[in-house]
């Protein structure tokens, strides 16, 4: 009888310590993940101008609209372009946008993407270099973030960590971090961090840029128990012998 009184007993020591240590162990990691304070979608832009000045003739697509590389955006009547055409001072072969055979200038899509922003409606005259519109290029988002760091965390900062990133419909998706910046907000010092997703990750359409997300970013945790912990890691990993 008394066997079996010691066996629960250390059974039941047991299941407490293990309890203990799962909780520690999820503490410990708790506190090493920090939650931004805001975040959003980003992506990288390409905006779309020349270096003539003219009249928007016609516009092809609409703000919101998935454009392939090469497809027709804008049709700009130019005066400036025509007469160095009559006049023989440049050629259609060294211009870097199609000319059409009324000798308007045509503006196609120098990449595929989503066509964000449209600065000039038909009918506006557009300065030369001015950008007429923008597009946000294809399998270039990235979530920009802002997370309240203390001091002690800058030194926990590895950018190997990848941050982990909620959408509005509740996908996780992960995202390298490639940009750490620092942004003064009255008296108080924001870290800025730039994390861009993997290539095979999948985003809704329905989620521009700007659209809000929230976000968490692992640390490095160097407490007693991760020291440990990696050094038992190193421990049992198998070695191999040199040939």
């Amino acid at each position: 009888m008394k066997f079996f009184a010691r066996l629960r007993l250390l059974i039941g020591i047991l299941v407490i310590i293990g309890l203990v240590g799962g909780l520690f162990i999820y503490l410990n990691y708790a506190m090493s993940v920090v939650s931004s304070r805001s975040a959003s979608l980003e992506s990288d832009m390409n905006a779309v101008s020349v270096e003539y000045g003219g009249i928007i003739k016609k516009q092809y697509v609409e703000v919101g609209t998935n454009v392939k590389k090469n497809d027709p955006l804008f049709e700009l009547t130019s005066t400036e372009l025509s007469e160095a055409l009559r006049t023989s001072r440049i050629s259609t072969s060294s211009l870097l946008f199609s000319v059409t055979p009324s000798g308007d200038i045509l503006l196609r899509a120098s990449n595929s993407g989503i066509l964000r922003q449209v600065n000039f409606a038909e009918g506006a005259f557009v300065p030369a270099n001015s950008p007429i519109a923008t597009i946000a290029l294809d399998g270039s988002e990235y979530v920009r973030a802002k997370y309240s760091l203390q001091a002690p965390d800058y030194a926990r900062i590895n950018r190997g960590n990848m941050v982990s990133v909620t959408l509005p419909d509740n996908t996780r998706l992960n995202a390298k971090v490639f940009d750490i910046a620092l942004e003064q907000d009255g008296d108080k010092v924001l870290t800025i961090v730039k994390a861009r997703f993997n290539d095979d990750a999948s985003i809704s359409p329905t989620f521009s840029v700007g659209t809000p997300v929230s976000t968490s970013w692992q640390l490095e945790n160097n407490s007693w128990y991760t020291t440990m912990l990696n050094a038992f890691k190193r421990l049992i990993e198998p070695t191999t012998a040199a040939l």
